[in-house]
């Protein structure tokens, strides 16, 4: 008989649901069962992902284990996003100090002002970062 795992947390797996079904039935049929209208999830069986145009033909033979995991919001992007800004906030600093070591080495400003300096170029790299890698096209990371 089919099995069915319903992943409720995508972040703690362990947090699931198990159905073994008695009846064979479309992917389709499965996930408007047991998923809420509305609710967007990946769905894979035996290990491979399907993709959504063919859950309604897609029937599960007696030996197949289907498992649902709800969609992260924001997909791929999203998560390339946060990892861009969680970097961005470690290195802004470097970047402000690299920068106003630059401005001493070619004479704009002096060696006395270049912490201030670099302190307000890694504040404003550190402000400014997050706002173009959120506003940057989808796929475009």
């Amino acid at each position: 008989m089919p099995q069915l795992v319903i992943v409720r947390n995508p972040f703690d797996r362990s947090k699931r649901d198990v159905h073994d079904l008695a009846a064979q039935s479309s992917v389709a049929a499965l996930v408007g069962e047991y998923i809420p209208a509305g609710v967007d999830v990946n769905v894979s069986v035996n290990g491979r992902m399907i993709e959504r145009e063919a859950w309604p033909a897609y029937e599960l033979a007696p030996r197949d284990q289907m498992v649902i995991v709800p969609r992260v919001q924001g997909g791929d992007n999203a998560l390339i996003g946060a990892v861009l800004m969680i970097g961005l906030s470690i290195v802004a600093p470097g970047i402000g100090t690299a920068i106003a070591g630059s401005m001493v080495e070619a004479g704009m400003i002096t060696a006395s002002s270049a912490a201030m300096w670099g302190t307000i170029i890694g504040a404003g790299v550190g402000a400014q970062g997050p706002l173009v890698v959120s506003k940057s096209p989808q796929g475009a990371l």
